[in-house]
């Protein structure tokens, strides 16, 4: 039983009260406490009808931390009619792993009067949070009556996964894709068309790279530095998680492997190209990511995908693949249907939550286990 109906039920007997002690004495006080007890409902009726007609309610955000957020959240009465009581049910909700938190305001407003409060969201988990009015709802001053009114604004809260560096090991795999006439600045690769400089061997040096008519002259063993193209060669996937259901911790870690991947490869000059699944139309999404900007419009989209979205992904087959793409990541919980039929040269790695240490598919997709522990140390070194 809700509280106005108690209140409502309350009143009844008041007025049932009154009525008995009006048949019992039969006179004029009784009289008029029998009206008043029949009037008071009735005229705070007319004022929930009347009052909070226009009434508008805004939120905005007005500053962020690393470890918490404000967003103002506004009402104003625009009529000449106070109003009692307008309470408010704010909803924050994480958009990518379905957790939600509700705060219930109860205020007054005074005539053409505003009331603002400030809410403090404390974001527990990586994703995308909406934040929102539930309902809106005005009361009457006996609080036996409501009615609600309409208050769609929302405002959004993108919070990043953490990332870490996975020390990617740039190897310039399967570079017979078309070459890019871009280089990396610092970094060195394996692309013999472009050579940097020459330098004396150290272990681990490519017997390849070795210059051997100079190495007679000098009588040591000298080596071509060679340069690292910047290139679009890798596709990075995001592959829906549902079936760990709504575990926050491990929608974190896939999140925080996928950010990390896409981070690292950034910071070492490589473009790239990123996907996931559209939430609205189930198809995959790509966006090609050059620089920071790019990387943080991708990142407010995928981290709004809920993870009980079906995935784009759940069958990977050469046509979603563009040829261009020289190497195939995908971090994820797990490994898609047809990832053994993908040839022509493209090298594949999974990155796959709950997957038992290490190892390849039949095909020789390299294949990365961790957990929501102890990722940060299971996806090191990987090639690229």
């Amino acid at each position: 039983m809700t509280d106005i109906i108690r209140r409502r039920i309350t009143w009844i007997l008041v007025i049932l009260a009154a009525a008995i002690l009006y048949l019992f004495a039969n006179d004029t006080v009784t009289l008029a406490l029998l009206l008043a007890c029949i009037a008071a409902p009735l005229l705070s009726l007319v004022i929930a009808l009347i009052s909070g007609r226009h009434i508008t309610i805004s939120l905005e955000k007005t500053g962020s931390t690393d470890k918490e957020h404000t967003v103002r959240l506004q009402m104003h009465n625009h009529d000449i009619m106070p109003v009692g009581d307008i309470e408010i049910e704010a909803i924050c909700l994480n958009m990518r792993t379905g957790e939600s938190e509700t705060a219930v305001i109860s205020r007054s407003l005074r005539s053409k009067g505003k009331t603002e409060d400030m809410l403090t969201i404390v974001p527990d988990h990586a994703g995308k949070y909406e934040v929102g009015v539930g309902s809106a709802i005005v009361a009457d001053p006996l609080r036996l009556w409501h009615r609600k009114i309409t208050a769609g604004d929302k405002v959004y809260i993108t919070v990043l996964p953490e990332t870490f560096d996975m020390g990617l090991e740039l190897t310039g795999s399967s570079w017979s894709m078309p070459e890019s006439d871009r280089y990396v600045d610092g970094k060195s690769g394996n692309d013999p068309g472009e050579v940097r400089g020459i330098r004396e061997y150290v272990a681990g040096d490519s017997i390849k790279n070795i210059h051997w008519k100079l190495s007679e002259k000098v009588d040591k063993l000298l080596v071509r530095e060679l340069g690292l193209p910047i290139t679009d060669q890798f596709l990075v996937i995001l592959d829906n998680a549902a079936d760990v259901g709504l575990n926050p911790d491990a929608l974190d870690a896939i999140a925080s492997v996928y950010a990390s991947v896409l981070r690292n490869l950034l910071d070492d000059g490589m473009s790239f190209t990123t996907g996931w699944t559209n939430p609205e139309t189930g198809e995959p999404v790509f966006r090609n990511i050059r620089t920071e900007e790019d990387l943080l419009n991708a990142s407010e989209e995928y981290l709004a995908v809920p993870a009980t979205t079906r995935s784009a992904f759940e069958r990977i087959e050469r046509g979603i693949i563009d040829s261009r793409f020289a190497h195939l990541i995908i971090a994820g919980s797990q490994i898609p249907s047809g990832i053994d039929s993908i040839s022509n040269g493209c090298q594949v790695t999974l990155l796959m939550f709950g997957a038992p240490g290490g190892g390849r598919s039949e095909s020789g997709a390299s294949i990365v286990g961790f957990d929501e522990k102890n990722y940060r140390e299971e996806v090191t070194q990987i090639e690229v």
